[in-house]
């Protein structure tokens, strides 16, 4: 009698749902099998992760402007991506920690920067496609946010990973610009104790928008929050 392992009989959504764990071997099996040698699935894979996490559908129309929906296609069959009503998802977004967790945790500067430059292609890729501001707050947020999640085995995405890979762009409107610092980035280093990048990120904030009250009251939590107290008294009176 043949004994199939539970791993192939039940979809490993319904496994992590189920245990709570199960997405950090699943991921790096996949990118050991399908992804690491293969640029344009894996970019395709992360651009993919990216708008899932930011609760984008990444639909066939999409990849089809990408000219990538030959990668997206492999992809399903290799049951990496899920095609769901015209979208492509991956296993879940906590995969999608994994996924990125893993393939960071290469200690070779030249292995971390190659990696690093496809995840910057395929943020750029999104960027420059869309004319929609809420989809580039929504990846940036999402990307930083990921940087405060523990994976299964309880470490993190370094910080430096994402501050190297999603770059605002340029062209992006002042008031998005001024959200992003002030509700996203500044946000997410106050929480992890990062006190000085945080009152620097409100501070590009403030000069962006000099009667944006919320950057200041932010800033002065965060010099406040650091032990700054002088100085943030300044931005409560302000």
């Amino acid at each position: 009698m043949i004994m199939l392992s539970i791993n192939k009989i039940i979809p490993i959504r319904i496994r992590f749902l189920v245990l709570g764990k199960g997405l950090a071997l699943d991921a790096r099996l996949d990118y050991d099998d399908y992804l690491q040698d293969d640029v344009e699935k894996l970019r395709t894979t992360l651009i993919c992760s990216l708008l899932d996490l930011a609760n984008y559908p990444a639909s066939k129309t999409l990849f089809e402007k990408l000219q990538l929906s030959e990668y997206a296609s492999d992809l399903e069959q290799e049951s990496i991506l899920e095609l769901l009503a015209g979208a492509y998802r991956t296993k879940h977004p906590r995969w999608d920690l994994e996924l990125l967790s893993y393939m960071f945790s290469v200690r070779n500067r030249r292995i971390l920067q190659d990696r690093k430059q496809i995840l910057k292609d395929a943020t750029d890729i999104l960027f420059k496609l869309s004319n929609h501001p809420d989809l580039t707050k929504s990846v940036v947020s999402a990307a930083y946010n990921i940087a405060m999640l523990e994976t299964e085995e309880g470490g993190r995405l370094p910080m430096e990973v994402i501050e190297d890979t999603i770059e605002i762009p340029k062209n992006l409107d002042s008031a998005s610009k001024y959200d992003i610092y002030t509700y996203s980035i500044g946000v997410v280093y106050h929480d992890l104790k990062m006190y000085d990048k945080s009152a620097d990120t409100y501070l590009k904030a403030i000069e962006i928008n000099p009667q944006g009250v919320s950057a200041w009251n932010n800033r002065g939590m965060c010099l406040l929050d650091s032990g700054n107290y002088d100085e943030a008294i300044k931005f409560f009176d302000t």
